[in-house]
Parts: structure tokens; sequence; C-alpha cells
């Protein structure tokens, strides 16, 4: 964290994109270079996450007015998932979001 605008300015933004560092995604990158998988032409994701829990308070991952939500927090997060899985750069990309819940 910076102590001023100063120390700020010198600061690197970058976000985690851990999930390329899972045992899943290593493997299925291994299976795609070493032919085992045929050509891969389209990828369909789906996330889905459960209702809170827990009492917690009815946020932006859930209001739509609010910045995307599931798309924001994570959509970035499997874009690059696919490109260091396939090796290569993703063409398109679409999504279709749905509160299943109500603010309580």
């Amino acid at each position: 964290m910076a102590m001023n605008g100063q120390e700020a300015e010198q600061m690197v933004a970058i976000v985690d994109h851990e999930l390329r560092f899972t045992p899943m995604a290593q493997l299925a990158r291994e299976h795609l270079q070493a032919g085992q998988i045929g050509q891969v032409r389209w990828v369909d994701v789906t996330v889905t996450l459960p209702a809170p829990s827990g009492g917690r308070k009815w946020d932006w991952w859930a209001d739509e007015t609010q910045g995307g939500g599931v798309v924001g927090a994570v959509g970035s997060h499997v874009i690059d998932l696919l490109r260091f899985v396939l090796q290569a750069e993703v063409s398109g990309v679409s999504a279709h979001l749905k509160t299943m819940a109500s603010p309580l």
C-alpha cells in the first residue's frame, strides 16, 4: 500500500491470474500440447455461484447496476485460463447474467 501519491505512482498494478497454475490447467495444457485432445474450436464456460450464506449482505456481486458482478470479478481469470491452456488468443467473449436471489 502506498503512503502517499508519489509512492502510488511508483507502484505496479497487476491481476493475479492464478487459475493457470491449478493442476487442472496444467494437465489440460499438457494434453493439448501432446496432441491427446483434438483441435479446440469452441469453448463454453459456465460459472455458477451459490447464494450468499452466513448473513452476507446484498452487494455488488448480485447487483447488475454496480459493475457486472461475477463477470467483472471472474471474467478476466477465465479468459486468461483459456489463453494459457489453448496457447491462443481468445477471439470473442459474450456473457449472460442472471441473479436468482433477491435483496433481503
